[in-house]
């Protein structure tokens, strides 16, 4: 059997009540466009935001164990291979014979810095009505997009293009530091072809998020306005 939009909600609902589960939990919430799309042939990551009351060792370990025990073969996605996306930022690890969880962790603390330093992908998560728990914006809401956050904030044009022409993406990973869990800045060199991918996500969501600051409404512009943005 092909997977399905019955699978894909079973599975959102098995993702909710595993990962609940798990001590300290107190916020899942499924961002990305694979919970949106209706096209469901062409896999992109499954994008998951958990935020934890606090962040340890066991726990994170926890979190990324549950979920690498899902059993696929259940949801019709046997054909595939589970992997687990653990860094911040914009790598992909998917091929066409794996499905990837883009599993991002955070403490309480460390998801309103987040909000801080990143509004705009905060932003974006809020508008997720598929969440467990407490709503992102209930621990934490992003508030007014400002015009600098355009050129200041950690995920802004300045940061893009900074990487662009130095031939990198930026991403964080967790480390261990005295038996404590940090988040250290991690370099991904990039080609010719992951600067042409990395450069229409930047348009992408530069347009994007423009229309949000213009209207300062959380909603993503339609093709008409898009084209009016772009003229």
């Amino acid at each position: 059997m092909l997977f399905s939009h019955k699978d894909k909600i079973r599975l959102k609902n098995h993702l909710f009540k595993i990962i609940k589960d798990i001590d300290g939990v107190i916020s899942v919430t499924l961002v990305g466009s694979f919970w949106n799309k209706t096209n469901l042939d062409n896999f992109s990551d499954v994008d998951i935001v958990i935020i934890l009351k606090k962040l340890n060792k066991k726990n994170f370990n926890s979190c990324i164990k549950t979920i690498s025990k899902i059993n696929l073969k259940k949801f019709n996605l046997g054909h595939l291979k589970l992997l687990i996306n653990p860094t911040f930022g914009p790598l992909k690890f998917d091929d066409k014979n794996s499905i990837v969880f883009h599993t991002m962790i955070y403490s309480e603390e460390e998801h309103i810095n987040h909000v801080i330093r990143s509004p705009f992908t905060c932003y974006d998560w809020e508008k997720s009505k598929d969440y467990s728990g407490l709503a992102l914006k209930e621990i934490f809401p992003v508030g007014r997009i400002q015009l600098f956050d355009f050129f200041n904030s950690r995920r802004g044009v300045l940061d893009y293009l900074d990487n662009l022409n130095n031939g990198y993406i930026s991403y964080q990973k967790y480390g261990l530091k005295i038996n404590h869990l940090v988040l250290k800045n991690k370099k991904f060199k990039i080609n010719k072809r992951h600067k042409i991918e990395f450069s229409y996500h930047l348009c992408k969501f530069l347009i994007i998020n423009l229309y949000k600051f213009e209207k300062q409404k959380n909603k993503n512009p339609n093709e008409d306005e898009i084209f009016l943005i772009i003229k």
